[in-house]
């Protein structure tokens, strides 16, 4: 078989050869097809054999092909990073389409939700295709349906057996997060990163040492790949995991490094320049700092509000609150139908509660409130605002509608709990609010709110406070 191979590769020039046989079995035909290396000699692998009817031999040949077709796309697909046996069963060729157009919407940070209907289309053509439904748990995931994730779930562990190792631990990862078990999640991911360690495994694997506070850890695995292949290829939030880990651990000087390569990189990424700022300002450049975001300017309002709170963190309160008004401004000058939106009403709440308007942000926070109830955020910040404003009563009445409310979450974060803990340390209930937050930490949570709030700093003194705060790795 070699010999063919290697004339069939001198006559056509071809690195890949794919040979194989039919067998007739009764009234029946087999086709097995193999997929070999010309230039090694190695056998890449080998499709499903296709079996059908003698009589429609035409239709088997199309399957056929079909089957090759999506073998040696998810064999040389490199955001696989290995072979195509870290999957189980390979998909017809249409299947794989619509998986690749998801793959793609996946790597998009601002439109990952955009991916499950490619992921669950591929499923739909090719009904033994998990690995398709093992992808759909990220974004299902970040949607918070944990119902919809723990019925995909459901349909992976019943065909556990064909699914392939690489994918049992994906599998794996998906129910440690839903059973808020974040070691078991945590080593599932990582046995899957060690069989492909430029997969995208790799990414999931860094995330879950930030949230569990072990920035070290994080960045020593983000070093042992390269951001420019495989999974990571396109990736830009590669660069993000990398700058925050430096800044978890006070490594600024690393921090803006990473945050120049990025914009390097990812030169039309606007969250870049605030990174780098970021950076700028925990090495005290403040004015380096204030120059980048000039020339970046206000619109991108998350980031520049990050900005603010970095300064205010710092130390550099009056430069915090010229950032804050800025941003205040801004959303002020949305045009009339924007400023009414809610995401922008929040906004606007939450930056005038940072320059300490409270009763204007309780007003906005009120107003959301009665609105759309079931938002923890705006109950949360209303919370704050009326403790700030004296309303002990009032805040604490809030803090029980918070532990009241629907608790669903995902990666064992429970954003009632962290504002519960803000209303509780406003209030002067420095013991209660750290007790909430060690409930918190125990999941396996580190919110990184808690590390940039001024709600917090009555607790930063405490040992408690500062050994919860502590990186763990």
């Amino acid at each position: 078989v070699r010999n063919v191979v290697r004339a069939l590769a001198e006559e056509t020039g071809s690195g890949t050869v794919i040979s194989g046989a039919y067998y007739l079995e009764g009234d029946s035909i087999r086709f097995q097809v193999d997929v070999t290396d010309a230039v090694s000699g190695s056998l890449v692998g080998s499709p499903e054999p296709v079996l059908g009817s003698r009589q429609a031999p035409s239709e088997l040949v199309g399957h056929l092909q079909q089957r090759v077709m999506g073998f040696l796309a998810m064999a040389f697909d490199e955001r696989f990073a290995a072979s195509a046996e870290q999957v189980g069963r390979l998909p017809t060729y249409e299947a794989y389409q619509a998986f690749d157009e998801g793959m793609n919407v996946l790597i998009d940070q601002y439109n990952q939700l955009g991916a499950l209907p490619h992921f669950l289309r591929a499923f739909e053509l090719d009904s033994t295709f998990y690995t398709a439904l093992i992808y759909a748990c990220i974004p299902a995931i970040n949607l918070d349906d944990l119902g919809f994730v723990d019925s995909l779930v459901g349909v992976l562990a019943a065909h556990a057996d064909q699914l392939s190792e690489y994918d049992r631990h994906w599998m794996r990862m998906v129910q440690g997060t839903l059973a808020g078990d974040a070691e078991a999640a945590l080593q599932a991911i990582t046995s899957a990163a060690q069989i492909a360690p430029q997969s995208r495994a790799t990414y999931i694997r860094s995330y879950l040492l930030e949230v569990m506070n072990r920035p070290r850890e994080e960045l020593e695995v983000l070093a042992a790949v390269d951001p420019n292949r495989g999974g990571m290829r396109g990736l830009f939030m590669y660069w993000a995991r990398v700058c925050l880990a430096h800044r978890m651990l006070g490594e600024h000087s690393q921090e803006l490094d990473a945050a120049r390569r990025a914009r390097e990189q990812y030169p039309d990424e606007v969250r870049f320049p605030f990174y780098e700022a970021r950076a700028l300002i925990g090495l005290g450049q403040v004015d380096e700092a204030r120059q980048l975001l000039d020339e970046v300017g206000v619109d991108a309002f998350d980031y520049y509000e990050w900005a603010g709170q970095a300064l205010r963190i710092h130390g550099h309160i009056d430069a915090a609150r010229e950032v804050f008004f800025q941003a205040i401004e801004w959303l002020r000058a949305l045009p009339p139908e924007e400023a009414k939106q809610p995401q922008n009403r929040y906004r606007l709440a939450d930056a005038l509660y940072a320059v300490e308007e409270w009763t204007e942000a309780q007003e906005i926070a009120e107003g959301l409130v009665t609105e759309i109830p079931e938002v923890v955020r705006y109950l949360g910040l209303l919370g704050l605002t009326v403790a700030r404003l004296g309303d002990r009563e009032r805040a604490l009445h809030v803090s029980e509608q918070l532990a009241a409310m629907d608790a669903e979450t995902v990666f064992w974060y429970d954003d009632r709990t962290e504002w519960r803990a803000g209303i509780a340390s406003v209030l002067g209930e420095h013991m209660e609010a750290l007790r909430l937050l060690q409930e918190e930490f125990r999941r396996g949570w580190l919110s990184l709110g808690v590390l940039r709030s001024a709600d917090f700093d009555p607790l930063r003194d405490y040992p408690e406070f500062q050994e919860l705060m502590r990186p763990k790795g």
